[in-house]
């Protein structure tokens, strides 16, 4: 496939509905920073936190409290880059926006998100599938950055949907538990995990389809 039927089909891709996607998108990720507000006097009783006030006056604190502020943060300035591809109206912004994105998120999601990572509910399951999740993200990234220094921007933009995917798992993962407990009645921590899973898995393997079926046509 050539360079601009490429660009041309994935700006319809990603144009179509951008709004309201986008609108939707930022909206949940609001209602996270505002619900995280709460973990600053924590219920040690019920919920995220329950059983962990041992663990919450350490790292864990630290690491949870950076993430629920990074998290939106960085939801907000991806979607900027992804869906108004500043690079072509406004290159120096687009540089200023994906440089802050990208050391704000090795400076503190990363480490943060490996801190909650070992902390995760579900025990050696759940450590290892927000260890997966943490560790792609940092692959991701590091691969949107070396592509974007060597200035093959066609790769560069893949790492980062593919960040972005990983990035707003958070919102999915609302998203499937609010589904699941309100249509279906489940609970537990076995439907957390496979919430968690389902929150990003296929959303890649999906979007490893749709980039070979592109590179093969």
């Amino acid at each position: 496939m050539s360079e601009n039927n490429y660009k041309r089909k994935e700006g319809f891709w990603f144009g179509l509905g951008k709004i309201p996607l986008l609108i939707i998108i930022l909206g949940i990720a609001s209602l996270i920073f505002y619900s995280s507000v709460r973990y600053l006097n924590p219920d040690f009783e019920n919920g995220y936190l329950s059983g962990n006030k041992f663990s919450y006056v350490s790292v864990f604190r630290i690491g949870l409290i950076v993430h629920l502020i990074i998290a939106p943060f960085l939801v907000f300035s991806s979607s900027l880059l992804l869906f108004f591809k500043l690079e072509k109206k406004s290159p120096r912004i687009h540089r200023a926006i994906g440089k802050l994105t990208v050391y704000s998120a090795f400076v503190f999601l990363i480490p943060s998100g490996l801190i909650l990572s070992y902390y995760a509910i579900g025990g050696l399951v759940g450590q290892i599938l927000f260890f997966s999740l943490t560790f792609l993200t940092l692959i991701t990234l590091a691969r949107a950055l070396f592509e974007a220094r060597n200035r093959n921007f066609t790769l560069h933009r893949k790492w980062m949907i593919r960040f972005y995917i990983l990035l707003t798992s958070a919102i999915w993962l609302r998203i499937n538990m609010f589904v699941g407990s309100y249509f279906f009645q489940l609970n537990g921590v076995d439907f957390y995990l496979a919430s968690a899973a389902l929150s990003w898995i296929p959303q890649l393997i999906i979007t490893e389809l749709i980039f070979l079926r592109k590179k093969a046509a």
